[in-house]
């Protein structure tokens, strides 16, 4: 039969919008304590997009603190803590156990901005570590999407916080003017909060700007609140497991997508899987070939990428109401088969970028393999060892008195090996700690300890290696001072959902644990225990179902996660 072949060599187009003044109207929310900026952040947001209460009454700050962070998600005092809004005897508000700052969210921490504007608002994020520059912002603003943007302080004043939550909310491109809502009480430093307008390049970094008055800030985050105009409900794409809105794991089951065999999560690469815990029967890799060939509609994604060519044939079919691009590198090409369709209301193009190579790497969930070596030996640096899917690593070093003697954020660009440091340390049979922190393309965050001993040491010069900058334990000059204090505990069940089998990951000691119990949902104990003996518990004779688990430590601190059984 004869092949017809259609390559397809498209450019990059530029768009201009005609449109370039834009504001939307939203009401000036003082925070109601001194660490509160974010929740009224959060709470202009909800009142923007028209969000109340079940019983239609307004959601407030001291709601949003109490009933959520508070109590559900088991935070700044957690339940068995004072009202947020409660005065304590003899203690003023802004010392209250309540008054903590609450985090925008980019890492998906449930007691965050992010987890505030989803639980009362139903309204899903994104969060990123980067700015966005004028054309950015008036893009979101144009779909009806706020921006909430995180400053952090260079020196901030005695009494000041060290980081603050704006939301922006207009932009005009002639101007160059970013319109922003401060939650500041009015009489704060100067100008105090309010709706106010900032020159984009002052409110991105102001250090050199500006009155000499002014807190010096620089722009450090950004939390997008994003439209769901998919087919599935907006809960399907959180990046959470709803088992309230009858998900049997992460935005999976119940209304959303079916939920991937059990295989799928267990660290290896089965014979049906293209890498481990993906392709074939698993969600689709998101590694970037040379070359991919389709032959059938299950392997097309919203974006198929290739570096070289395309391929498409047999019964692929871009389905109407869906949206797929082609993505190659600027000489890379798609070739159609015949079997190939894209059926009419579906939105099918082909692009061509310069690079790709950001996309290397398969999104997959976090699999406890890397390793660092125990000891250093003389002029070696330290590594990180099979580390997978991490975007960033944030790790310090601690010496044998508990001083931090170095500490670093890196972005990760692939997997396996990863240098961290080189070692000047002049005395041998020193055991140092490493307290590392890995954040993933999935959304999610993996806590690691690890001793290692330097057993000696010899001065030389760092290699030249443009990957490996570093050359000694001194900090980076735009690193941010942390206290000399350990890391919150943290708690992880992989995996999650299991089959009643299922490994306990912490970044403490079991011998740390008082007690260790399983309940229903009911709060009816299925497992409990005084003394872990492994970090392995197996659950045979429970049902199908959505259990809590709770560790009580030693020192009084409570953990719990929720963890689905299926059988």
């Amino acid at each position: 039969m004869k092949k017809y072949i259609l390559l397809l060599f498209l450019g990059i187009t530029g768009i201009i919008n005609a449109q370039d003044i834009i504001k939307l109207n939203v009401s000036y929310v003082e925070q109601e304590n001194t660490e509160w900026c974010s929740v009224a952040a959060a709470k202009c947001v909800l009142d923007y997009y028209g969000k109340k209460l079940p019983n239609g009454k307004p959601i407030t700050q001291c709601i949003i603190m109490d009933e959520y962070i508070r109590l559900i998600c088991n935070s700044h005092g957690g339940t068995y803590g004072y009202g947020c809004c409660l005065p304590i005897p003899g203690v003023p508000m802004y010392k209250h156990p309540c008054n903590k700052p609450v985090p925008l969210g980019f890492f998906n921490e449930k007691a965050s901005a992010k987890g505030i504007l989803w639980h009362f608002g139903d309204l899903p994020c994104i969060g990123t570590d980067g700015t966005l520059y004028p054309g950015q912002i008036i893009d979101h603003l144009k779909l009806n999407r706020l921006l909430i943007a995180h400053w952090n302080y260079f020196e901030p004043p005695f009494g000041a916080p060290e980081s603050h939550a704006v939301v922006i909310h207009g932009m005009d491109l002639m101007k160059n003017l970013v319109y922003y809502m401060d939650p500041a009480p009015k009489t704060w430093w100067t100008g105090g909060g309010g709706t106010h307008d900032l020159p984009w390049g002052e409110f991105y970094n102001n250090l050199l700007l500006g009155n000499d008055d002014d807190p010096k800030h620089w722009w450090g985050g950004t939390l997008i609140i994003q439209e769901c105009t998919r087919d599935l409900p907006c809960h399907c794409y959180n990046g959470e497991w709803d088992p309230e809105y009858y998900e049997q794991g992460i935005d999976c089951g119940g209304p959303c997508e079916p939920c991937a065999p059990p295989g799928c999560f267990n660290c290896q690469k089965d014979p049906d899987e293209e890498e481990m815990d993906c392709g074939g029967p698993c969600k689709p890799c998101e590694d970037v070939p040379d070359e991919r060939t389709l032959t059938n509609s299950t392997q097309l994604r919203s974006q198929v990428m290739a570096f070289k060519k395309i391929t498409a044939k047999l019964a692929t079919t871009v389905k109407s109401g869906e949206k797929v691009s082609f993505i190659t590198e600027e000489d890379g090409s798609v070739v159609l088969l015949p079997g190939f369709k894209a059926e009419k209301g579906c939105s099918f193009i082909t692009q061509r970028w310069t690079d790709l190579s950001g996309f290397g790497r398969i999104c997959g969930k976090i699999c406890g393999k890397w390793w660092i070596p125990s000891t250093s030996l003389p002029n070696e640096g330290l590594y990180l060892h099979d580390l997978q899917y991490a975007n960033k690593i944030d790790y310090k070093i601690y010496d044998p008195y508990g001083n931090l003697i170095y500490k670093n954020i890196k972005d990760i660009s692939h997997n396996g090996t990863v240098f961290l440091c080189y070692i000047p340390i002049n005395t041998i049979n020193v055991t140092y700690s490493l307290f590392l922190d890995s954040y993933h393309c999935d959304s999610t965050k993996r806590s690691y300890w690890k001793e290692f001993t330097a057993i000696a040491y010899t001065p030389t010069k760092a290699p030249n290696n443009p990957e490996n900058p570093e050359t000694s334990l001194s900090p980076p000059i735009n690193s941010i001072t942390l206290p000399n204090e350990p890391p919150a505990p943290t708690l992880s069940i992989i995996p999650n959902p299991n089959g009643g089998t299922f490994q306990l990951e912490t970044n403490f000691p079991l011998t740390a644990i008082e007690n260790f119990k399983i309940t229903n949902m009911l709060g009816v104990p299925v497992y409990e225990t005084q003394a872990l003996a492994s970090n392995e518990i197996q659950l045979p004779n429970a049902s199908a179902g959505l259990y809590l688990v709770v560790v009580v430590l030693k020192d009084g601190t409570v953990l719990n996660q929720k963890m689905m059984v299926q059988r």
